[in-house]
């Protein structure tokens, strides 16, 4: 193993996640980043997303796409696809254990991905990924996500992308312990601890 890896755990023995029961309403938000043509050799970019359960990382998936995409815009809705996948999923699951919950934000650091999925696809910088499009737009019609906007600098699903300096590590890190983003709004669970109405383990189930 890495010896900065074995340090780095060592070294943060004290760091977790702590989940508390609380009422309310359940609600389930994601980030979603792409960082594009991040792969030297095949050109292909990285997806990294993370979902948060009452404003407290619960799930995250770091993973290479399938094909090259042409631009940043195709690359983040690819990323945004497949964050909204398993964000369905998630909230399949939570429907069976906790029942009714609020909307999801799925959070995006790309304004031209935003635009393309209220069109539905309708560009022809993204024409390969239609489909991808017009599937996210469905759940927004259906009232099950929102799709925001959050700056780069706060997108905390960056942190599963590529390499980051020692500083912005640790902001990232931070905000995985819990955050009230202005573009989750008031769809967050809160800044701070997570707090949960349903018992769970207290380290994810996927990661």
């Amino acid at each position: 193993m890495d010896r900065r890896a074995v340090r780095y755990i060592l070294n943060t023995k004290h760091v977790g996640l702590v989940y508390r029961p609380v009422g309310g309403l359940l609600t389930l938000d994601e980030f979603s980043f792409a960082d594009h043509a991040m792969c030297r050799d095949s050109s292909r970019s990285n997806t990294g997303f993370v979902l948060q359960l009452q404003g407290l990382t619960w799930m995250w998936k770091s993973k290479q796409q399938g094909r090259v995409t042409k631009n940043t815009c195709a690359s983040e809705l690819v990323a945004t696809s497949a964050c909204v996948d398993d964000l369905v999923w998630a909230r399949q699951l939570f429907s069976e254990v906790a029942g009714e919950q609020g909307m999801s934000a799925v959070c995006c650091d790309n304004q031209s991905t935003i635009q393309v999925i209220s069109n539905r696809g309708n560009s022809k910088r993204v024409q390969r990924y239609t489909k991808e499009a017009r599937m996210i737009a469905e759940f927004v019609d259906d009232g099950v996500v929102d799709v925001k906007y959050v700056s780069a600098t706060e997108n905390v699903a960056d942190i599963l992308t590529k390499a980051l300096g020692p500083q912005r590590f640790g902001y990232l890190r931070r905000d995985q312990h819990g955050r009230c983003a202005e573009c989750i709004g008031e769809h967050a669970g809160g800044a701070g601890e997570g707090r949960l109405d349903v018992k769970l383990a207290s380290s994810p189930t996927k990661g």
